[in-house]
């Protein structure tokens, strides 16, 4: 039995998802999900009381914003979108906040002078980067090389000082 193709299994999942947008924004002149007002918002993402329950606990642990609430929501709504369900599940909630709080994590990061690989950029320059060249010193600390993917990341290695 030979393996699955997982590109193609990503693009119709996609694809679907995409449909399944077109088809619900038909009247309200958007096409995605990431494009909906908060009033489109309370129509398509109704919430059961677990996850509106999960939903407020992480707003309140992580000190979220309205505008992370909103954001929060349109993403879980695309995780639905992906797995063909009508109903925001609080599944699909949870995943929607790991997300947001990868996203402030890395912004942490990168604010404190720190790269996708945990160094700094002084530290790049030093050492030579591998994805986009040499990183001229006196930058912000916001690192431009590139994240690699998963499998760029485990081939990721910097020559010792």
């Amino acid at each position: 039995m030979s393996p699955p193709n997982l590109p193609a299994l990503f693009r119709d999942r996609i694809s679907r998802a995409r449909e399944i947008q077109r088809e619900r924004f038909t009247e309200d002149g958007i096409h995605s999900n990431a494009q909906m007002t908060s009033l489109q918002l309370r129509k398509y993402c109704p919430l059961d009381e677990a996850s509106q329950s999960l939903l407020k606990n992480a707003m309140e642990k992580f000190g979220l914003s309205a505008r992370a609430y909103d954001r929060i929501l349109k993403v879980a709504r695309t995780i639905a979108d992906l797995d063909g369900e009508t109903d925001l599940k609080p599944a699909y909630v949870a995943e929607s906040i790991q997300y947001r709080n990868l996203d402030r994590k890395r912004l942490e990061e990168l604010e404190n002078g720190r790269n996708h690989l945990g160094t700094t950029c002084d530290e790049h320059s030093r050492r030579g980067a591998r994805f986009g060249g040499s990183i001229p010193r006196g930058w912000n600390g916001i690192c431009p090389v590139p994240e690699p993917g998963p499998q760029r990341l485990a081939e990721l290695k910097f020559p010792s000082d």
